[in-house]
This record gives C-alpha cells, structure tokens and sequence, in this order.
C-alpha cells in the first residue's frame, strides 16, 4: 500500500508557545509541520515547498500576515492555498484586511477553542 502525500501545514506565528500549540494540534491531525515566526520567514517557506494549509498570524515583528496572504495569492502554484489567518487584534484590522472576497481564507479571532479551530483546519482542507 502506498503511504499518503504528507499535507504539509506552514505555521507562521512569532509567539513560541501559540506556536507549540498548534504544532501539537496539527501533528494530533496527521499533518507535518513547518514553523516560521516572521514574514520573511513564511516566504522563504511558501517559495521552496508545497503546503497544503497556512495557519498564519496577523501580527508579527517583521509585518503582518497580509503580506503573506497578497504574495501567496498573487503566485499561480500557491493562489489556491487555504489559509487560517489568527489574530487577537480584532479591532485593528484595516478596511483592506478583509477576507469576504477570498472563499480560501478564513479569520481566526483568539483565543480560540481548539476544537473550533479544528473544524475551520477540517473544513479548509475539505476537498
């Protein structure tokens, strides 16, 4: 029997224990990790391997997320990518930060219920 292709699951998020979190509720899922914490980061990711889910952080040092979301949407091979954006910062997202024209994307508020946002991984990496 054939193993399965690993779904690879990029998770972008500069807090160590966010990240760790998640790491552990993807790995409970059978998915395969990889972690970077800044924009630069999720990038250099994004361009070398093909990911079958982003989970990324609206709020990082090097940026925001928005800026992974415009460059992973504007490349043909990662334009179809789901992506799970999270934030805590609800209330400064910007009129341009919308996510209601991308059926791709989904906002996360945190803190979150793990089990709600197993569902919204479940539902995003739905065929």
């Amino acid at each position: 029997m054939n193993d399965p292709v690993p779904r690879n699951v990029l998770i972008v998020e500069d807090d160590q224990g966010c990240m760790e979190l998640l790491g552990d509720v993807m790995r409970d899922l059978g998915l395969t990790t990889i972690v970077a914490g800044s924009v630069e980061g999720a990038l250099r990711v994004v361009a070398s391997q093909p990911l079958s889910l982003i989970i990324l952080d609206v709020m990082l040092g090097d940026g925001d997320g928005f800026q992974v979301l415009r460059a992973v949407r504007a490349e043909a091979r990662t334009a179809r990518t789901p992506i799970a954006m999270c934030t805590a910062a609800i209330f400064e997202l910007q009129a341009n930060d919308d996510l209601s024209d991308d059926p791709l994307s989904v906002l996360v508020v945190k803190p979150f219920h793990i089990n709600s946002f197993v569902q919204v991984v479940g539902t995003l990496l739905a065929p």
